[in-house]
């Protein structure tokens, strides 16, 4: 990090450049990154000239925005550093054509000449600062670059699943939903074809279904959260399927099946099923009548184009008179805010290091998770869905340094960012069963933008309760407005969390942040926690510590050449908030701070009380 002039800027409220929407400033670092890049060969092999196969590319994550050029022409420009970002590439790329299978054989480690793989060349051109900035005002480091993986993917002719949704209550519903690609153009070809050759050729509705979809839902058998284990395919015994051929033209599916008795999922028990997906091609053949047979009778081969798999969770999350339950139950959330942070690759996250973060926040009882304050990367839910951890997907929403805070929220100008921002993170998990909530983002303030995005939200997934405090004080809506599901205020005292759930008795609270741990703090969490576990408080519903790690980075002293870690300021950033970003209950290293024995201690899911006939009950 410190070889590059573009150094990390740690903030917690103030903008690092000057705030005037949606200006941005006159010096913007940026970086240019290429790649050349030779396609596989496995997948130039059997390519052929009429092959309409699609290549994209996918960024999953890019701080702040970039503009991507394949073959020096630019293919797009996207912004929103916590999203993934994809693009079709294929008229850009420079693709062998064979037009003579027989040409394709390999001699050795050597290809032929017809089979030749040509060279590309991509350009990613990333801009630390955007319009877009002014919604990233997070407390935590400020880093340019490409963070995140990125992925090519090359989609072959009938791979016609653009979406999937599925998901399984606590009943043994099980509902999915896909977009499909239409097929009319093709089907529009051949029957403009047949009608030309043959004045007495009929069209029938029975030629239309061109496509079978296959629905099979598994036991899960696999052994890592990933599917990376040599046991990654390995499948338990069929619970449920279903398959049927549908027309052409269709563009969307739904169907619906019942499970008995599943195996509900929860943090505790975090049973899983596995749903594969099948899409094939149907081709008829025979002669019109029959299959040239003369016997009147046709045949019908199938091939398979695309297969999906999703891991699914069958629980259900409702409120009701106030209380927060999970399968019918009531659930305290023992939770705590999480920025992704690594000492030595700032914003770049290894899965060993999601997986480290799971098992110490599991080892010390907490059973929650909020994603503060943007979209993590995605296998971490995988790996919630997997461990059992409960999750608050936050959207990167957030401008906390804006006066008023409410200044974007309320302006129609920055609408379609705002919305974007919730509806493509709800589009993107929705299938993960340990997103038990969804967050509109962090002290933005509140205003029309926050309202629409709620709304489309909610046509997006109803199974899920909105959370979103708006800045912590009363104008900016305290987590109290008609914009949370959830009470969800942050650092209340002990009795205002009290008086919270006397005043809103339909809501439950649950503390989006409360006990900060900055220094030697968390000192009064166990009177939290009197309350939290008080079964005549039913409507408190726990809460969110600030938060997990201390964001240092490790650096070391020219002079001594001892490490130490680092916070704003020691980077030459002149405008920074210094020591704030060392709050978490764990280093940056993940060794516990004292707090922790405590706070897994209080967090402890099993109460033991004494009785006897005379004497009262002792806790």
């Amino acid at each position: 990090i410190d070889k590059i002039p573009d150094n990390p800027i740690y903030t917690n409220i103030k903008y690092p450049f000057p705030c005037i929407p949606p200006f941005v400033p006159t010096q913007n670092p940026t970086g240019v990154y290429k790649l050349n890049l030779n396609l596989p060969s496995k997948w130039m092999v059997d390519r052929k000239k009429d092959d309409d196969d699609e290549f994209i590319i996918t960024f999953h994550g890019v701080e702040s925005a970039f503009f991507l050029y394949v073959n020096h022409n630019m293919v797009g420009y996207s912004q929103d550093s916590r999203l993934s970002a994809s693009f079709d590439i294929t008229q850009y790329l420079n693709l062998p054509v064979h037009t003579n299978t027989s040409n394709l054989k390999l001699t050795g480690n050597k290809q032929s000449q017809s089979q030749k793989n040509q060279e590309n060349v991509l350009h990613v051109v990333v801009c630390r600062w955007s319009d877009g900035s002014y919604l990233e005002d997070q407390d935590h480091w400020w880093m340019a670059g490409i963070y995140r993986s990125v992925e090519m993917m090359r989609k072959r002719k009938g791979m016609d699943i653009k979406d999937l949704r599925v998901q399984g209550d606590m009943d043994g519903h099980l509902a999915v939903c896909m977009d499909l690609r239409s097929l009319s153009s093709s089907s529009s070809a051949t029957s403009s074809s047949s009608s030309s050759s043959s004045s007495s050729a009929t069209y029938s509705h029975e030629q239309e279904h061109q496509r079978k979809i296959e629905l099979t839902l598994y036991n899960d058998m696999q052994t890592d959260a990933l599917g990376t284990s040599s046991n990654r395919f390995k499948a338990g015994d069929i619970v449920w399927s279903h398959s049927e051929n549908i027309y052409d033209l269709d563009t969307d599916y739904k169907t619906s099946g019942k499970i008995q008795n599943p195996k509900l999922w929860s943090a505790e028990y975090p049973n899983l099923y596995t749903l594969v997906v099948t899409l094939s091609h149907l081709h008829p053949s025979g002669d019109g009548n029959g299959d040239g047979d003369g016997d009147g009778t046709s045949t019908t081969s199938c091939t398979v184009c695309q297969v999906e798999a999703y891991r699914v969770g069958f629980r259900s999350v409702d409120i009701k008179d106030g209380i927060f339950l999970l399968n019918g139950k009531p659930l305290i959330i023992c939770g705590v805010n999480r920025h992704e942070h690594d000492p030595d690759t700032g914003k770049v996250i290894s899965i060993e290091s999601m997986k480290k973060d799971i098992e110490i926040a599991k080892q010390n009882n907490f059973n929650a998770i909020r994603t503060s304050h943007y979209p993590n990367s995605i296998p971490f839910y995988r790996m919630c869905d997997y461990y059992g951890l409960y999750v608050c997907d936050e959207a990167n929403n957030e401008t906390h340094g804006m006066m008023p805070m409410g200044k974007l929220a309320d302006d129609f100008a920055w609408t379609n960012a705002f919305v974007e921002r919730v509806t493509r993170m709800a589009q993107r998990d929705r299938n993960h069963c340990s997103i038990i909530m969804w967050s509109l983002g962090n002290e933005c303030g509140r205003g029309r933008n926050l309202s629409l995005a709620r709304t489309e939200l909610r046509k997006i997934d109803t199974s899920r309760p909105i959370m979103y405090e708006g800045g912590g004080n009363l104008f900016e809506g305290t987590g109290e407005s008609f914009l949370s599901d959830i009470v969800c205020s942050m650092y209340p005292s002990v009795n205002k969390a009290i008086a919270l759930t006397m005043k809103h008795r339909d809501r439950p609270v649950i503390l989006c942040e409360y006990s900060h741990a900055m220094g030697n703090s968390n000192g009064n969490i166990n009177l939290y926690w009197k309350t939290f576990w008080d079964k005549r408080l039913p409507r408190l519903a726990g809460g969110f510590i600030w938060d997990m790690v201390d964001q240092g980075i490790r650096k070391i002293d020219p002079e001594t050449k001892a490490e130490y870690f680092a916070y704003g300021g020691d980077f030459g950033d002149v405008i920074n908030d210094k020591q704030f970003c060392i709050n978490g209950i764990f280093s940056p290293d993940r060794e516990e701070h004292p707090a922790v024995a405590e706070i897994k201690y209080l967090q402890q899911p099993i109460s033991i009380e004494a009785e006897r006939k005379d004497a009262k009950k002792i806790f």
